[in-house]
């Protein structure tokens, strides 16, 4: 069953060239997918009472067909597009005003029991979803991201802070993206802008730890990975594809 919300993009939520922040619709994503959840009674809030378990993303995909701006209005739909095992498919399709389709995703998602931090099977919790097979908003696999490590990367450190956590205690999903902007050089975000990205969830990472960030663009393909400073252990790796502007 397709579930449909409507947004109009906030000030906040925008670039200097008042285009919503890539980030800022992977957030809608979220929210979209929680709403549709919470008519389930499947939403994280409910899920952490009722079972000690919240909802995680190992891997999401989104293209950009077009970039919108304030103070549009976007129709985001979401669907459940497979679940078994340890794994929910979910897909999203957004559209302008005019009606006319300008971005599009998919993800994979796990239940995460929130004391072993291990995933739990989702049929044991979530088989109430309706799920609607057969309609791919994207034709790509979410989290299937290879990176070639002889690649040269730049090397920034960050600090995880409190307003990077989210409600099951690791750093929010989207401050990954958030972060990917954030390193990546002025004069090329003033001349390129994201057409694609593919996003693997490999590990987490919560208050107080120490990230390295490596990232390579080369040929407007970029190659991001994100490590635990202390262990060495990589939690999240981008393939990001952009477009000259």
């Amino acid at each position: 069953m397709i579930h449909k919300e409507q947004f109009r993009i906030r000030t906040s939520e925008c670039n200097a060239n008042m285009k919503i922040q890539p980030k800022m619709v992977l957030d809608l994503f979220q929210e979209v997918a929680a709403r549709d959840c919470q008519r389930y009674n499947l939403d994280s809030p409910a899920l952490i009472k009722s079972h000690n378990t919240g909802w995680i993303l190992s891997g999401t995909a989104i293209e950009f067909k077009k970039h919108p701006s304030w103070p549009e209005k976007l129709d985001i739909e979401t669907w459940t597009k497979s679940l078994s095992g340890f794994k929910i498919a979910r897909d999203y399709s957004v559209s302008n005003e005019s009606g006319e389709n300008i971005i599009n995703g998919t993800s994979i998602w796990a239940l995460l029991d929130l004391d072993s931090r291990r995933p739990v099977k989702v049929n044991d919790i979530a088989s109430a979803f309706k799920v609607n097979t057969g309609v791919d908003a994207l034709n790509v696999r979410p989290g299937r991201v290879k990176i070639n490590m002889d690649t040269h990367f730049d090397e920034s450190e960050i600090t995880v802070n409190t307003g990077d956590i989210d409600m099951n205690g690791h750093v929010c999903n989207i401050q990954y993206v958030g972060w990917l902007h954030n390193n990546t050089d002025k004069e090329y975000l003033e001349t390129h802008e994201l057409k694609s990205l593919n996003i693997a969830y490999v590990g987490e990472s919560h208050l107080g730890d120490e990230l390295i960030y490596k990232s390579s663009i080369i040929d407007n393909k970029g190659s991001h990975i994100f490590i635990l400073k202390e262990s060495g252990k990589e939690i999240c790796k981008i393939i990001s594809i952009w477009t000259e502007v």
